[in-house]
Protein backbone atom coordinates (compact mmCIF):
# COMPACT_ATOMS: atom_id res chain seq x y z
CA UNK A 1 0.00 0.00 0.00
CA UNK A 2 1.47 3.45 -0.85
CA UNK A 3 0.72 6.42 1.06
CA UNK A 4 1.83 9.75 -0.20
CA UNK A 5 0.65 13.65 0.64
CA UNK A 6 -0.52 15.52 -1.82
CA UNK A 7 0.18 19.20 -1.60
CA UNK A 8 -2.30 20.14 -5.19
CA UNK A 9 -3.81 22.87 -2.31
CA UNK A 10 -1.03 24.33 -1.12
CA UNK A 11 -0.66 26.71 -4.49
CA UNK A 12 -4.37 27.41 -4.60
CA UNK A 13 -6.10 30.82 -3.60
CA UNK A 14 -8.70 30.33 -0.80
CA UNK A 15 -11.35 28.96 -0.20
CA UNK A 16 -10.51 25.86 -1.16
CA UNK A 17 -13.24 22.98 -0.29
CA UNK A 18 -12.60 19.44 -0.01
CA UNK A 19 -15.19 18.31 -1.91
CA UNK A 20 -13.16 19.94 -5.05
CA UNK A 21 -9.86 18.22 -3.53
CA UNK A 22 -11.94 15.13 -3.56
CA UNK A 23 -12.95 15.24 -6.64
CA UNK A 24 -9.59 16.12 -8.14
CA UNK A 25 -7.93 12.97 -6.81
CA UNK A 26 -10.69 10.66 -7.70
CA UNK A 27 -10.14 11.84 -11.16
CA UNK A 28 -6.13 11.37 -10.76
CA UNK A 29 -6.42 7.76 -9.04
CA UNK A 30 -9.84 6.21 -9.97
CA UNK A 31 -9.13 3.14 -9.23
CA UNK A 32 -7.83 4.09 -5.42
CA UNK A 33 -9.64 4.09 -2.67
CA UNK A 34 -9.45 7.69 -0.40
CA UNK A 35 -9.18 8.29 3.34
CA UNK A 36 -9.65 11.59 4.47
CA UNK A 37 -9.07 12.44 7.98
CA UNK A 38 -10.67 14.48 10.41
CA UNK A 39 -10.94 15.43 14.04
CA UNK A 40 -14.80 14.50 15.43
CA UNK A 41 -14.96 18.84 15.77
CA UNK A 42 -14.99 18.60 12.18
CA UNK A 43 -17.31 15.61 11.94
CA UNK A 44 -19.83 17.28 14.27
CA UNK A 45 -20.04 20.46 11.68
CA UNK A 46 -19.81 17.99 8.56
CA UNK A 47 -23.40 18.79 7.52
CA UNK A 48 -22.62 22.71 6.84
CA UNK A 49 -19.65 21.98 4.69
CA UNK A 50 -19.57 21.88 0.42
CA UNK A 51 -21.11 19.12 -0.94
CA UNK A 52 -21.19 16.91 2.54
CA UNK A 53 -23.14 14.22 1.03
CA UNK A 54 -21.03 13.43 -1.92
CA UNK A 55 -17.91 13.99 -0.05
CA UNK A 56 -18.97 10.78 2.07
CA UNK A 57 -19.84 8.91 -1.42
CA UNK A 58 -16.13 9.94 -3.02
CA UNK A 59 -13.97 9.21 0.21
CA UNK A 60 -13.98 6.90 3.39
CA UNK A 61 -14.12 9.66 6.10
CA UNK A 62 -11.81 8.84 9.59
CA UNK A 63 -12.70 10.61 12.53
CA UNK A 64 -10.67 11.09 15.36
CA UNK A 65 -12.88 12.19 18.32
CA UNK A 66 -10.39 15.29 20.27
CA UNK A 67 -13.92 16.16 22.68
CA UNK A 68 -16.69 13.75 22.39
CA UNK A 69 -18.31 15.07 20.09
CA UNK A 70 -21.11 13.48 17.51
CA UNK A 71 -22.40 14.15 14.17
CA UNK A 72 -24.99 17.14 14.61
CA UNK A 73 -26.67 16.13 11.47
CA UNK A 74 -28.61 12.65 11.43
CA UNK A 75 -27.32 11.92 7.92
CA UNK A 76 -24.09 11.78 9.42
CA UNK A 77 -24.99 10.04 12.03
CA UNK A 78 -26.32 6.79 10.57
CA UNK A 79 -23.14 6.17 8.04
CA UNK A 80 -20.87 6.09 11.77
CA UNK A 81 -19.43 3.25 12.57
CA UNK A 82 -16.74 1.99 15.44
CA UNK A 83 -16.14 -1.33 13.87
CA UNK A 84 -12.70 -1.00 11.98
CA UNK A 85 -13.51 -4.08 9.54
CA UNK A 86 -17.24 -2.66 8.62
CA UNK A 87 -15.50 0.76 7.69
CA UNK A 88 -12.93 -1.43 5.48
CA UNK A 89 -15.20 -3.26 3.79
CA UNK A 90 -18.30 -0.67 2.90
CA UNK A 91 -18.16 2.49 1.18
CA UNK A 92 -20.16 5.26 2.64
CA UNK A 93 -19.00 4.77 5.97
CA UNK A 94 -17.28 6.85 8.46
CA UNK A 95 -15.15 5.21 11.31
CA UNK A 96 -15.03 6.65 15.11
CA UNK A 97 -11.53 6.06 15.76
CA UNK A 98 -12.13 5.68 19.71
CA UNK A 99 -8.37 5.85 20.21
CA UNK A 100 -7.43 8.54 22.89
CA UNK A 101 -5.73 11.77 21.32
CA UNK A 102 -4.58 15.01 22.26
CA UNK A 103 -7.26 17.69 22.82
CA UNK A 104 -6.04 20.21 20.58
CA UNK A 105 -6.65 21.28 16.93
CA UNK A 106 -3.94 22.22 14.63
CA UNK A 107 -5.98 25.81 14.56
CA UNK A 108 -5.30 26.11 18.23
CA UNK A 109 -1.24 25.36 17.61
CA UNK A 110 -1.13 27.98 14.69
CA UNK A 111 -3.01 30.24 17.58
CA UNK A 112 -0.64 29.64 20.02
CA UNK A 113 2.41 30.20 17.48
CA UNK A 114 0.55 32.94 15.80
CA UNK A 115 0.18 34.84 19.26
CA UNK A 116 3.93 34.96 20.21
CA UNK A 117 3.77 31.78 22.67
CA UNK A 118 5.82 29.14 20.30
CA UNK A 119 7.08 27.51 23.34
CA UNK A 120 3.81 26.40 24.39
CA UNK A 121 3.14 24.98 21.38
CA UNK A 122 6.49 23.18 21.53
CA UNK A 123 5.35 19.62 23.04
CA UNK A 124 2.56 19.54 20.97
CA UNK A 125 4.66 19.26 17.97
CA UNK A 126 7.57 16.91 16.19
CA UNK A 127 10.88 19.66 16.84
CA UNK A 128 11.51 18.83 13.13
CA UNK A 129 7.92 20.42 12.36
CA UNK A 130 8.51 23.63 14.74
CA UNK A 131 11.87 24.13 13.11
CA UNK A 132 10.11 24.06 9.84
CA UNK A 133 7.40 26.39 10.82
CA UNK A 134 9.93 28.88 12.08
CA UNK A 135 12.59 28.73 9.32
CA UNK A 136 9.44 29.40 6.82
CA UNK A 137 7.83 32.19 9.19
CA UNK A 138 4.68 30.19 9.40
CA UNK A 139 1.46 31.03 11.24
CA UNK A 140 3.35 34.64 12.55
CA UNK A 141 2.62 37.94 12.75
CA UNK A 142 6.32 39.99 11.99
CA UNK A 143 6.19 40.91 15.93
CA UNK A 144 5.94 37.25 17.12
CA UNK A 145 8.62 35.71 14.92
CA UNK A 146 9.94 32.73 16.67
Amino acid sequence: MDVSIDERELSLTPPVYTIDTIRQLKTAYPDDSLIFIIGGDSLASLHRWKAYDELICQAKLWAFDRAATTPADETVATKCTTDLDEFLENDKTIYLDPTPILNISSSQIRALIGAGHPKLAAPLLDERVLAYIHEEGLYQSPKNML
